[in-house]
């Protein structure tokens, strides 16, 4: 099966590395605008047995798995994904694992060391196996250079975040946000959380806790 990897490199302490990506929010900020809806968030973060149900909505991706039922109706369209989490060691790894979706099989391993000056390395290995229906080298050039550019803007996004709380260097706090289910507002919810932040949901009815 083929395996994608690539390393990405961030000037902070792992074990700091590692928490962020044991917050909520962490997946949002992840996901570049556009590409994915979680229409089922991480049932336990991302400790084992944890399931997420997504729709991809990449029109590359859902262009290059039209035989894959696609959501419609009322909700976001596109390829529908969902994937268990069946590893994790802290400060280490994590992996996630497709149950049901796009590809015939897919195992996304998270591995985190040290690198110079207290600096950290995530490589991301994604061993993937493509549906029986896309034969040959060219769709699966075209989906190594869809996840190149996915974990090359995960590197930005992850760096910036990082460095914002580290020079805010904030202490956890509850913070109330109205407006928090629009673009803006899911994007701000998704930055305080990741950041050890407790985010309280103004909303019409009964209250949210994120």
């Amino acid at each position: 099966m083929p395996v994608f990897e690539r390393d990405s490199r961030y000037p902070f302490p792992r074990e700091d590395v590692f928490a962020w990506h044991t917050r909520p929010g962490a997946f949002t900020r992840l996901t570049p605008p556009g590409m994915a809806t979680e229409m089922t968030p991480l049932s336990d973060g991302i400790q084992v047995g944890s399931t997420a149900d997504i729709v991809i909505s990449h029109p590359l991706v859902a262009s290059l798995l039209p035989h894959v039922p696609r959501r419609g109706g009322s909700g976001p369209v596109g390829v529908r994904w969902r994937l268990r989490h069946t590893a994790f060691e802290p400060g280490r790894l994590f992996v996630d694992e497709q149950i049901r979706g796009p590809f015939a099989s897919w195992r996304h391993e998270h591995i985190f060391s040290d690198g110079p000056a207290g600096s950290t390395i995530i490589t991301d290995r994604v061993t993937y196996e493509l549906p029986r229906v896309l034969p040959g080298r060219l769709p699966q050039a075209l989906i190594e250079m869809q996840l190149d550019g996915l974990f090359a803007y995960r590197e930005r996004q992850l760096r910036d975040d990082l460095d914002l709380h580290s020079r805010l260097g904030a202490t956890p706090r509850k913070v109330l946000i109205s407006g928090s289910s629009g673009t803006i507002g899911t994007q701000l919810t998704a930055l305080l959380t990741s950041g050890g932040h407790r985010v309280m949901r103004l909303v019409r009815g009964r209250p949210a806790t994120d």
